[in-house]
């Protein structure tokens, strides 16, 4: 403190004062009553609200201390054990707050050790993927293939890492080909049929309810 001139020190003294005062107007405009049913739920609903304010320091607070709350109490969804076409599978999705991990065991057969498959889809990837379903939603199932195709436009997806185009009517077919980002697109609709908000099967997605970011993260 003694390094500081007079008048720098009143600087400091006032900053660290209004600092102090914007903490405690931040406890003191909580509203406690909320329809979430645990912790998660409450600080994802003050973020939301100040997300829509428009109050970006106190959007910023509140997405840190989420974020700290999911790396020390993660979601986990409990494993859903599925009939599959040669055996069983299950899945666990874990939500975190700018993603999911999505985890998949399937059996190759009855007497096959399962074998694990995980991915991250990122927020812009679910972001991407929910536009897409919303934006083709017409009332009838849609083909995967179409919803892959809107999904990599939105994404800026215009060719395989092979340097093959995803914009002519080779799409599905190169797209199919591309196994890591056919099956990553596709664990991404297992989660979301998993969670509720679709239903993914034989090729087709149907949408149960619209999508929103904020309802699976």
């Amino acid at each position: 403190m003694e390094n500081y001139q007079k008048g720098e020190l009143e600087m400091v003294w006032k900053q660290s004062n209004q600092n102090i005062e914007n903490i405690e107007q931040i406890g003191d405009g909580l509203d406690f009553k909320s329809s979430a049913v645990d912790m998660r739920g409450w600080i994802t609903g003050k973020m939301n609200i100040f997300t829509r304010k428009g109050n970006l320091e106190y959007e910023t607070l509140f997405k840190t201390i989420l974020k700290a709350y999911n790396h020390y109490h993660p979601e986990r969804i409990v494993p859903v054990e599925i009939k599959g076409w040669h055996g069983k599978s299950s899945f666990e999705i874990i939500k975190e707050i700018d993603k999911l991990v999505i985890i998949k065991y399937q059996r190759a057969n009855h007497s096959s050790e399962p074998i694990r498959t995980q991915i991250e889809a990122s927020k812009k990837e679910l972001e991407s993927l929910i536009y897409s379903i919303n934006y083709l939603w017409k009332g009838v199932p849609l083909e995967t293939k179409h919803l892959a195709f809107e999904y990599c436009m939105k994404m800026n997806i215009k060719e395989t890492p092979k340097g093959k185009s995803l914009t002519d009517g080779e799409f599905w077919t190169r797209f199919f080909a591309w196994r890591s980002m056919h099956n990553k697109f596709t664990l991404m609709l297992d989660a979301l049929d998993k969670l509720g908000f679709i239903n993914y099967s034989g090729g087709f997605t149907t949408l149960n309810k619209k999508l929103e970011i904020q309802e699976i993260l």
